[in-house]
């Protein structure tokens, strides 16, 4: 009589003990996330923390700003006071930039928005950018993909900027 050998299920077999124990792994992984091995990442915002002036702020991080922000109206008034500039060209790329870029998100996020008056400055160049803005001319808007700074004399009844005297 022939010993027959006994086969041994598959879930016993070395191959699939591995595959298991990799799937586990990866599930373990998933769940813990990249957050709980790097703490030094910023959390991500909840929409309930977003509001026009964190969006404002965000614009212009290294900047002093101060903004009015009439809740009744949505009239909105902003003032920034930034770092100094070299040449007039380099300031209004840079802040003009991030006044086009601010605009923009606040509109994304309240189309209901009246935006005012706009003065940017820093010590050198004490208007970088003034707007006085045709709200209505703002809201118009309904594609913002393509707005720059180039962009802000179409929307202000009043404009200047200090490229002007280079």
């Amino acid at each position: 009589m022939s010993q027959e050998k006994a086969k041994k299920p598959f879930y016993k077999k070395w191959w699939f003990i591995v595959i298991a124990v990799l799937v586990l792994l990866g599930i373990v992984g998933s769940l813990i996330g990249p957050d709980s091995t790097n703490k030094s990442q910023t959390p991500t915002k909840n929409k309930e923390d977003v509001s026009v002036e964190s969006i404002i702020k965000s614009n212009f991080k290294n900047s002093e700003v101060k903004i009015e922000l009439d809740k009744e109206t949505n009239n909105l008034y902003l003032d920034v006071k930034t770092k100094d500039y070299a040449t007039a060209s380099g300031a209004f790329d840079v802040e003009g930039g991030n006044l086009a870029r601010c605009i923009k998100e606040v509109m994304k996020f309240n189309k209901d928005i009246n935006w005012q008056d706009v003065t940017i400055s820093c010590e050198t160049y004490p208007s970088i950018i003034t707007c006085i803005f045709n709200a209505d001319a703002v809201k118009a808007i309904s594609d913002w993909t393509n707005f720059t700074q180039s962009d802000l004399k179409s929307v202000c009844d009043a404009y200047s900027d200090c490229t002007q005297y280079e």
